[in-house]
């Protein structure tokens, strides 16, 4: 059987786009080379591995998890099923986030990502910064972090991994700071569990990583209230929100801070996204 005609087999289970991706996975080779070699056999161990992972295919794994890797901000990130898998939505958070450290001036500012997950949001946002800043990121799943700090050895970036939930593990560090300037990311899970239930395409991934209480909210509540007991001289922290909540997570964050400057930034696709948040000098 040559290249050709196992992608075409395979084709007629799953998209061709994906059996090729599949192909070129386990060969080691780009879609080019498919293309240039598409008349030469395919030999035995990998035609079985290539319709074993087709299968899986099949069945609805993500390609990002068959093949333990998804693109992200221009770069590709080691994922797995400890981990969501990296959508391009948050690439408006990330654009954001960099934003505000390149604007920081202060020479005490600390970058905080919680829920970090794969590492995607701080590891893109310090490979594309000119600035230097000390960064921190934090999970309540520790095999989440593995892949976090996998991530992070694989772009050459420097960031103290924290397992812990949301703040917590941070707090100690906070309790010795004073007129910080802190920058907070979270993409932390904001699905109910009836929206997930209706979303095929993400039943593979973990629902720990989906899923809140509050229609979506209760993390994100929680996040705000920890923050506020942090002394910081600015604080901009990055909220990533489904559409439908804009308006629920501004009043929340309002109650929180009353003083804060709260913007909604709109994704790609014209829906409200990211939410950021700057507040002026607090002590505690």
């Amino acid at each position: 059987m040559t290249i050709a005609d196992a992608i075409q087999r395979a084709a007629k289970r799953i998209e061709r786009h994906d059996a090729e991706v599949l192909l070129c996975h386990i060969l080691r080779k780009d879609a080019a080379y498919l293309i240039a070699h598409a008349t030469e056999r395919l030999p035995l161990p990998q035609r079985l591995f290539f319709f074993y992972l087709a299968l899986k295919r099949e069945h609805n794994t993500p390609i990002a998890y068959i093949i333990h890797e998804k693109e992200f901000f221009g770069l590709p990130f080691i994922v797995n099923h400890h981990t969501l898998i990296p959508r391009p939505e948050t690439e408006l958070l990330v654009e954001k986030a960099i934003e505000a450290i390149e604007r920081q001036s202060s020479d005490r500012s600390i970058y905080v990502d919680v829920g970090t997950g794969s590492g995607c949001i701080p590891v893109s946002i310090l490979h594309a910064t000119k600035k230097k800043i000390e960064t921190h990121a934090i999970d309540i799943s520790q095999p989440a972090l593995h892949v976090a700090q996998k991530n992070a050895m694989r772009h050459r970036v420097s960031i103290n991994f924290h397992h812990g939930n949301l703040l917590i593990p941070m707090m100690p560090i906070f309790a010795h700071m004073s007129d910080v300037a802190l920058v907070v990311t979270a993409n932390l899970p904001y699905l109910t569990k009836e929206q997930v239930d209706s979303e095929p395409s993400i039943q593979k991934e973990p629902k720990t990583a989906l899923i809140a209480d509050n229609g979506g909210l209760a993390l994100y509540a929680d996040l705000l209230e920890q923050l506020s007991t942090v002394s910081f001289s600015t604080l901009t922290c990055f909220l990533e929100i489904d559409p439908s909540q804009h308006e629920r997570i501004v009043q929340t964050i309002t109650l929180v801070f009353p003083n804060a400057m709260t913007t909604v930034h709109t994704d790609w696709k014209h829906a409200p996204r990211v939410v950021e948040i700057t507040v002026q000098k607090q002590t505690t």
